[in-house]
């Protein structure tokens, strides 16, 4: 498993991994709309899991000043791997880390809907309401 930036080049595997995770998920959405996400998602912070040549996961990030502190910090954006290559995430959560780290951030923000590895503190809770 080979861990690197993303390209345009990563297009089909990408569309494949929004698919997969929306149906995982539950959202239901469209081709238009899963088109515009992963155009958008190349122009971010993205690393990318890849086996035989495919992308099997990914995690998106930014790098922004905090909004109390003014100090940098990282968010994650994106972050799903395919079911039968589980595992390789938390090595995409940490590449993240560090890159985030070598930009100057002194923190990563990371909402999930699973559990979080034990270096991780809670100090907010993320909810979303339907409208």
């Amino acid at each position: 498993m080979q861990l690197r930036n993303i390209s345009s080049a990563d297009y089909n595997d990408l569309l494949h991994l929004a698919m997969e995770y929306c149906k995982e998920v539950g959202f239901n959405t469209d081709s238009v709309t899963l088109n515009k996400y992963v155009q958008w998602i190349l122009t971010t912070k993205s690393i990318v899991a890849v086996s035989n040549d495919k992308a099997v996961g990914i995690i998106s990030y930014i790098v922004y000043p905090h909004h109390l502190t003014n100090e940098l910090c990282g968010k994650k954006i994106a972050w799903f791997v395919l079911k039968e290559h589980r595992g390789i995430g938390a090595k995409l959560l940490y590449k993240a880390e560090q890159a985030v780290k070598e930009l100057g951030a002194k923190r990563f923000y990371c909402a999930t809907p699973t559990k979080m590895p034990k270096a991780y503190t809670s100090i907010e809770t993320d909810y979303v309401k339907e409208l």
